[in-house]
């Protein structure tokens, strides 16, 4: 038939076709050919490093944050070793308490500032006040010389006084002799004058006298002073 090749089933091969395989045992350049040598010892390594981060690197990394006098503190063995978690929450409760106390000191520093500018006011106030007190101090000093001065006035004063209040006590005992002498003259004169007058108007009840205008009046009205007409 044509189109149809037909081969025989024990039809052998040319020798031609029947070349001995051969296999090439020479090593090739595979990459990937020597990780399966070194796999196991990378991987016990990396986990090794793994491990040893996670049980220091907290403390390796925070020495490298702390400062000298905060890593000698770290060191001391008295210092509590706190798991990452404890740690955080104590850091956390420190930082709101430091807030806080941020929030504190700025109201103190606010109440500071206050205060500041009260204390400035008081010192401008207390200028004010020293040099009206150094005015007042000068003024006083004044005062007081002018007293001293006044006070010696007062006691020459007063010894002159005394004086002219001798002299008045004197010059009254004079006036109280003088006033007696001149009221047992004008009652001698009177004595006399009306003895006179009542032998001269012969009436016998001429008895008394008064004064008029510095002149003696004599009267028989008994409502004025008697004379001593027995005398006459």
């Amino acid at each position: 038939m044509t189109g149809y090749n037909f081969k025989p089933k024990n039809s052998k091969t040319p020798a031609s076709m029947h070349k001995k395989k051969t296999v090439d045992t020479t090593p090739k350049s595979n990459p990937l050919a020597g990780m399966k040598y070194v796999r196991k010892p990378v991987f016990i390594a990396a986990a090794i490093i793994l491990l040893v981060f996670i049980l220091a690197g907290p403390k390796i990394t925070g020495n490298i944050l702390l400062s000298s006098e905060d890593k000698a503190l770290a060191d001391n063995p008295d210092f509590p070793d706190l798991p990452a978690f404890e740690a955080n929450k104590q850091f956390y409760l420190c930082q709101n308490q430091l807030n806080e106390e941020s929030g504190i000191l700025s109201q103190y520093q606010l109440e500071l500032n206050a205060k500041s500018t009260t204390m400035e006011s008081c010192l401008q106030d207390k200028s004010t006040i020293s040099s009206q007190y150094s005015s007042c101090s000068s003024d006083l000093s004044s005062c007081l010389t002018s007293f001293i001065a006044c006070n010696s006035s007062k006691e020459s004063l007063s010894a002159e006084i005394k004086i002219c209040n001798d002299d008045l006590t004197i010059k009254n005992q004079d006036l109280s002799e003088l006033e007696l002498e001149s009221y047992a003259i004008k009652n001698n004169y009177a004595d006399s004058y009306c003895c006179i007058k009542r032998a001269v108007d012969a009436n016998p009840d001429i008895k008394y006298y008064r004064f008029e205008n510095n002149r003696v009046i004599c009267t028989t009205d008994n409502d004025y002073e008697e004379f001593n007409w027995e005398g006459c």
